[in-house]
């Protein structure tokens, strides 16, 4: 489906509602499907000229391992390590990743890591939910 071929990983954050003091914790995930990732050279008309711009284009199949985010923040810390979710700024690569965001003072920041996958990498800006169509259900995430 959509020449799904491609491994992704996401760090999903989370900061525990009830203890503003807490740190952001951050929970990575492979999914569990072969995606499709499509990164585009966009270019926008600016005061100062012509701006270029990475668009990330990420098509994911259906997966019983993905929870929508108002569940995901209510359920067990054992289950967000097992299941994920999509929102508005989580970090998505292209590939199996196994570098770990920590907060630490020598820790790897999402920043380092975001630069570090570049330009491969991106931010989520939308999510949409495409999993109620009869055939190619599929969550489309588009980021930068």
């Amino acid at each position: 489906m959509f020449d799904c071929n491609q491994d992704i990983t996401i760090w999903n954050r989370w900061k525990d509602p009830l203890n503003k003091q807490a740190d952001e914790v951050f929970y990575r995930h492979v999914i569990p499907v072969k995606c499709k990732f499509k990164n585009s050279v966009v270019k926008t008309a600016g005061d100062s000229g012509v701006i270029f711009g990475n668009a990330i284009t990420i098509i994911i199949p259906y997966t019983v391992f993905y929870v929508p985010y108002e569940v995901w923040i209510m359920i067990s810390e054992d289950e967000r390590r097992n299941l994920f979710t999509f929102n508005l700024n989580d970090l998505v690569a292209l590939g199996v990743k196994d570098a770990e965001i920590n907060s630490s003072p020598n820790g790897i920041k999402e920043s380092e890591i975001k630069s570090m996958y570049s330009p491969n990498a991106c931010h989520i800006k939308s999510v949409k939910d495409n999993t109620h169509s009869k055939h190619g259900k599929h969550y489309k995430l588009e980021g930068a």
